[in-house]
């Protein structure tokens, strides 16, 4: 069993309001059975889509912290995986003129949760550095509100532990 520590510094991220940037991070342990691989970790994630057809100049920011757990195919340069996560999400919006950030208002943003999946895979380069990328598509809820889909594209890098 080993550690891993990942970043995902740039992506996109697509929802209904449109396509923007994605970021995220996540800490984490592996362990191999001959070719199955298995992962478990803690996410936190960002996104960030402009609304630029309702309001130019809104933004959105999207939140989200939780569990993932990858398992897949783990060759001794390659983990391909499916991906499975949960956990809380916050959403917040951004906009005017005067920039101001409504963080408590329910109405134009507040917190839930999300449930979702998707398909990676990460390659190893020397002993430690890995690369990789992510597709996934999340099923978010916020204040209540009806279910909506966000899908995301993230290049992944890390070292393991």
């Amino acid at each position: 069993m080993r550690g891993y520590a990942v970043v995902s510094p740039v992506g996109l991220t697509s929802q209904r309001e449109g396509v923007g940037l994605g970021a995220g991070a996540a800490l984490g342990l592996y362990r191999t059975h001959r070719r199955f691989g298995a992962a478990l970790g803690l996410r936190f994630g960002y996104g960030l889509t402009p609304r630029l057809r309702d309001a130019p100049g809104y933004r959105e920011h999207a939140l989200a912290a939780g569990p993932e757990l990858r398992l897949g195919l783990a060759l001794p340069r390659v983990f391909a995986f499916v991906l499975a996560r949960g956990g809380y999400s916050h959403q917040l919006y951004r906009g005017g003129p005067d920039f101001r950030t409504s963080i408590l208002d329910p109405g134009k943003g507040g917190h839930g949760g999300h449930v979702g999946g998707g398909l990676g895979a990460w390659g190893r380069l020397g002993r430690r550095l890995l690369i990789g990328g992510e597709v996934a598509v999340d099923a978010v809820q916020i204040g209540g509100r009806e279910w909506q889909p966000r899908a995301s594209v993230l290049l992944t890098l890390g070292a393991w532990l």
